[in-house]
C-alpha cells in the first residue's frame, strides 16, 4: 500500500512539472499548450532566422540563426540544418560532420598533474 501511494505521488509530481512547462512555454498568438512540444521549424534562409511555427494558428517565433548553407544554431544550444526551400531536415548531435565530437572528455594527460 505505501509503494502504491509513493508511486501516485511521483506520477503527480512529474504531471505538474509538465503541465508547468506545457503552461509556461505556450503559442504567444493563440494559447496552444502543445506548442513546445509540437512545433514546425522553418527558415529564412535570406535573413539567417530560424523559426518555430505553431501548428495551431502559424505564428512564427525567432528561436536560432542560419547560415548561408543552412546550417542553424537553436537559442537552446541545439544545431541543425535545413534544406534550401526552409525546411528543417537533420538534428546535428556534437559536430558540423554530423559524426559526433572531436574532443577526449576531458580529463588527466597520464603525466600525473606535473
Amino acid at each position: 500500500m505505501e509503494e502504491l501511494v509513493v508511486s501516485i505521488f511521483f506520477c503527480s509530481v512529474l504531471m505538474a512539472c509538465i503541465g508547468l512547462l506545457a503552461y509556461s512555454e505556450r503559442c504567444s498568438s493563440c494559447g496552444n499548450m502543445l506548442y513546445h512540444f509540437f512545433n514546425n521549424k522553418k527558415a529564412n534562409l535570406v535573413i539567417g532566422e530560424a523559426y518555430h511555427v505553431c501548428k495551431r494558428c502559424g505564428a512564427k517565433e525567432v528561436k536560432g540563426t542560419v547560415d548561408c548553407s543552412g546550417y542553424v544554431v537553436w537559442s537552446n544550444g541545439n544545431e541543425g540544418d535545413f534544406s534550401e526551400d526552409g525546411e528543417h531536415y537533420r538534428k546535428r548531435y556534437h559536430g558540423r560532420d554530423g559524426v559526433g565530437s572531436a574532443g577526449d572528455g576531458g580529463g588527466s594527460g597520464g603525466d600525473g598533474g606535473f
